[in-house]
């Protein structure tokens, strides 16, 4: 008999959570799992979804927000919407005789309540650090850290994205280390990148990722300043979409104030990011602190460079040196450093790429992440 499980998304969009638990609806085995899932609204993530998974839409709050304070106000909204959510929940796993509740971030604490009213498996995967940290625009939770680290204790099994998230979470043996793959069926047609385009004179930057302040993407636009005074030539693209208005205002503030106008493009959300790293040839990870990084390892799978922050999960995907180059997080001047140096030795800068490619696939592929995922929820 298959196992049924209902994964909740905490989001509708598709950025690194949501690509990585798309991969799961994807690809699991539908002979052994019938799938459904819960979002809160209708997106670009259920577009994208195979046929033949329901999808229930049910608005979870967030019990995280990147805000600096809290009122009474914005605690009450969030209690009254939970009860909403739990109530909306618990008949839908009545409903479908739902074996395993799978909440796939931090930010929703629906999943978890309902399988403990129900008495149903729950499993908790979390993609987020939880930590105290100063950075405007923080990933910041309405109850004290003690609180959430007590509910993620009652989930039957914990999965985390890397050894960095899993630091912060309650130490007990229903921890699973899950690094998040990359799927080469996608990444193809990247083949021919690292063959050719190293050493000449147009070099096209990029970072990925949703636009706020701990993603650091001023860090990137600062560095590349340095960069193009010295290759008038030289691009940048910075892919995403985020909520936070008065930091992208910022972003394109600094960019008019450093006169980059013509050489920094802000391209918005775009559901095509793999292929349109093949128009790349750096990828630039910033950020003040990252949980995994998965654009590190799709653009390590694109034959891209990666050059990343110090910090968090991207220290356990790059070897420095050997399949991509690590700063000094929040430094932009040891970032520009790392840049030049890739400019300056396109042959060294081409090994690495090929080095971090080969890793990507090693290491992070779609069959061993799959593997793993089936074999935690078939407990």
């Amino acid at each position: 008999m298959k196992k049924k499980v209902l994964f909740i998304s905490h989001s509708s969009s598709m950025y690194g959570a949501e690509r990585s638990l798309l991969q799961i609806l994807t690809n699991i085995n539908s002979d052994k799992f019938s799938i459904s899932l819960a979002l809160p609204y209708s997106g670009p993530l259920n577009k994208a979804l195979p046929s033949g998974i329901e999808v229930h839409y049910i608005e979870c709050p967030y019990w995280f927000k990147s805000m600096e304070k809290f009122n009474f106000i914005d605690i009450l909204k969030v209690f009254i919407k939970e009860i909403i959510a739990l109530f909306k929940l618990i008949l839908i796993v009545k409903k479908y005789n739902i074996d395993l509740i799978y909440t796939n971030s931090i930010s929703n604490f629906t999943g978890i309540f309902a399988s403990v009213i129900l008495r149903k498996q729950h499993v908790w995967h979390i993609r987020e650090i939880l930590e105290d940290r100063p950075v405007s625009g923080q990933f910041k939770s309405f109850i004290p850290h003690a609180m959430v680290y007590k509910l993620i204790s009652y989930s039957g099994i914990i999965i985390s994205n890397s050894n960095a998230t899993a630091k912060y979470l309650p130490k007990t043996e229903k921890l699973n280390v899950v690094y998040n793959a990359v799927d080469l069926r996608e990444d193809a047609h990247f083949d021919s990148l690292l063959s050719e385009g190293w050493g000449d004179e147009m070099w096209t930057f990029m970072q990925v990722g949703s636009l706020s302040p701990k993603k650091a993407q001023h860090l990137s636009i600062k560095a590349f300043k340095i960069i193009e005074s010295k290759i008038p030539t030289s691009k940048l693209l910075i892919i995403g979409w985020g909520r936070d208005e008065s930091y992208i205002a910022y972003l394109k503030e600094l960019v008019k104030s450093l006169k980059l106008e013509n050489k920094v493009f802000f391209t918005g959300y775009l559901n095509n990011v793999p292929k349109i790293m093949s128009k790349g040839k750096i990828l630039l990870m910033p950020s003040y602190i990252e949980p995994f990084g998965r654009a590190a390892i799709e653009a390590m799978a694109a034959g891209l460079l990666v050059i990343a922050s110090n910090t968090g999960g991207l220290r356990e995907i790059i070897i420095e040196g050997d399949t991509g180059f690590l700063f000094e997080a929040g430094s932009y001047i040891d970032l520009s450093k790392k840049m030049l140096y890739a400019i300056n030795n396109p042959n060294i800068s081409k090994k690495v790429a090929i080095s971090g490619k080969r890793d990507a696939f090693e290491r992070f592929s779609l069959s061993k992440y799959i593997n793993t995922i089936e074999t935690i929820i078939s407990q």
